[in-house]
């Protein structure tokens, strides 16, 4: 798309002076700007002059009006895919923070669960060790058996008898 000097048309392309940056809020149920009240209109009058000059047999104003008009929708065109590309920014970091704070959340959680986990097994082994040092087993005395254990009687060797391999 080519730029036009203003001499070449009757009408002026007036800029918009609200050009910054459309900011998206996750939570907002309004739906995305269409076209803009100043652009609209622009675009309605240019195209009725574009008309009135074909009218009339003003084709290479017609045609200068048709080009201002394709130049226009262009720009205007791009400002919505920018906008929606900041929307969409907007809305890939908002999921990424909340995914993060998610993230942030499970480890505090699971720290909490390995604190209390490694003090409970350090309750555990310390009990078990005063246990082993006598403190809670007092009644109790190991030894060992007093004889060994007595051998075989007759009858059982006798009543299982060997069988001789072939």
């Amino acid at each position: 798309m080519g730029s036009l000097n203003d001499q070449d048309t009757a009408i002026a392309c007036v800029p918009i002076a609200s050009t910054a940056p459309f900011t998206f809020s996750p939570r907002a149920d309004t739906p995305p700007p269409r076209l803009r009240p100043l652009c609209s209109d622009l675009l309605e009058v240019l195209d009725a002059h574009r008309d009135n000059c074909e009218r009339l047999g003003k084709y290479v104003e017609a045609e200068i009006a048709r080009k201002r008009i394709d130049e226009l929708k262009g720009h205007e065109e791009a400002r919505r895919k920018e906008a929606m590309r900041a929307r969409q920014l907007a809305e890939v970091l908002a999921v990424e923070e909340g995914h993060m704070m998610e993230f942030q959340q499970f480890n505090a959680m699971w720290d909490a669960k390995m604190q209390a986990y490694e003090t409970n097994g350090g309750q555990l082994i310390q009990a078990m060790r005063v246990r082993a040092r006598g403190g809670g087993c007092a009644g109790w005395r190991w030894r060992r058996p007093p004889f060994p254990p007595p051998p075989r009687s007759f009858s059982t060797r006798v009543a299982t008898p060997k069988i001789p391999a072939f």
